[in-house]
């Protein structure tokens, strides 16, 4: 496994914020997440900066932090500055309890306080709840208040232990975890996400629910600290280069390369559902095995007598669609990646061209002459844009369709 342990960090000079992002920018890199450590340390000037050197260069962005710092004018500076979505940490509405969990006393108050300074300056709130032994039959009061509270999402991330720190947290059944997210799932308005991957076997209920479970990280994601570095994932320590020595490329290749070969975890083989959640976490096995491609904590069992079935929502020619006004592409080897919020889409040079002119709104059969002799291929085109989740049907009866073109799921053989 090359890389490193990450160099101590007192004996290092941070380096300047800007020059991070801008190697960042220069990597073509899609969204960035600013998280610590607490990045409201860097204050309010160096934040917006920071927000107005990413807006100059099409990266989106968003906050993730204790909120406890966040004041109305602090809110309402970061938002000036561009910021729409913030992610905040409480990990339970019992005071006592949350500040137990943070370590610091009269955290719970500031944070509530920074929640309410964030709704009350328009920006779009989720929280973030992280379980483990001693707040998990909190979950659902917790999330009930905060949704009473007006936040817009709720999140949980299963607790797992630091990797090569002496301090180790309770750690959860995956059925009780389950217990107590789909109780919030079933009884909220609002979206309800985990933040970690769950392996499918864990219950047998994972397989039916409607939220991402795989793991991004190595896949579609890496961490970069403020020194630089590059982990795979933000709860693992291994290093695997630093973006101010060598480009971000030549370090993701390095951690794909790995991440192909831990692909398939221990005990996974051969199971109907290794292709829509991965096996679980991959820093979960290292915790749990010493190895990351050991066995999740939470996996049970390789299934094998699933199959997964694909539903594909009808593509009408005779129907208008567009595409979503906040794609955007990067070139890569011989083809090109197209990123929107639904996922992503590698398509050749000849597929990018047609899309870039495809007008604001199109009906397909009006669109392709009759008489084009690609007129059949063009067509399968559109229809896999569609079934992929980059065109959207102009009809509002239809948009909630286009948020999940493609719906998964698995019955017995």
């Amino acid at each position: 496994m090359p890389g490193r342990r990450a160099k101590p960090t007192e004996k290092r000079p941070k380096p300047n914020i800007n020059e991070l992002a801008q190697r960042i920018a220069d990597s073509d890199v899609f969204d960035v997440i600013v998280t610590g450590g607490e990045p409201l340390i860097l204050g309010v000037d160096g934040l917006s900066e920071l927000f107005k050197f990413f807006n100059e260069h099409n990266v989106r962005y968003s906050l993730n932090t204790n909120g406890r710092l966040l004041t109305r004018a602090v809110c309402k500076a970061l938002k000036d500055a561009g910021l729409r979505r913030v992610l905040i940490s409480l990990h339970s509405w019992v005071d006592e309890l949350h500040n137990e969990i943070v370590r610091a006393r009269n955290a719970a108050g500031e944070t509530k306080g920074g929640i309410r300074n964030a709704l009350d300056e328009g920006l779009r709130v989720a929280v973030n709840q992280v379980v483990d032994s001693r707040n998990i039959d909190t979950m659902y009061a917790s999330s009930a208040e905060l949704e009473r509270m007006g936040v817009h999402e709720i999140s949980f991330t299963r607790a797992l232990s630091p990797l090569e720190v002496d301090y180790k947290v309770g750690t959860i059944p995956a059925g009780k975890f389950l217990d107590e997210f789909l109780k919030c799932k079933e009884n909220l308005s609002i979206p309800v996400v985990s933040l970690l991957p769950i392996p499918f076997c864990a219950d047998p209920r994972v397989k039916d629910l409607d939220v991402k479970l795989s793991c991004s990280g190595g896949i579609s994601s890496a961490v970069v600290s403020c020194y630089g570095d590059v982990r795979f994932c933000p709860h693992d320590s291994h290093v695997w280069g630093n973006i101010l020595e060598e480009s971000l490329d030549a370090i993701w290749r390095r951690i794909s390369e790995w991440r192909e070969v831990i692909s398939t975890p221990a005990g996974c083989e051969g199971c109907a559902f290794i292709a829509d959640c991965g096996g679980g976490c991959r820093v979960a096995s290292k915790l749990c095995c010493d190895d990351y491609s050991g066995r999740d904590p939470w996996a049970v069992k390789s299934v094998k007598n699933y199959r997964r079935k694909v539903v594909l929502r009808d593509f009408d020619p005779d129907s208008s669609y567009r595409l979503p006004s906040n794609v955007r592409w990067r070139k890569e080897n011989q083809g090109f990646l197209l990123y929107f919020d639904a996922g992503h889409l590698v398509v050749n040079s000849d597929g990018f061209d047609f899309v870039r002119q495809l007008p604001h709104e199109f009906l397909p059969n009006e669109l392709l002459d009759a008489d084009e002799g690609n007129r059949e291929a063009h067509l399968r085109f559109l229809r896999e844009l569609y079934q992929n989740g980059l065109l959207e049907p102009v009809s509002k009866a239809n948009m909630t369709e286009s948020c999940a073109v493609i719906v998964r799921s698995a019955w017995p053989v």
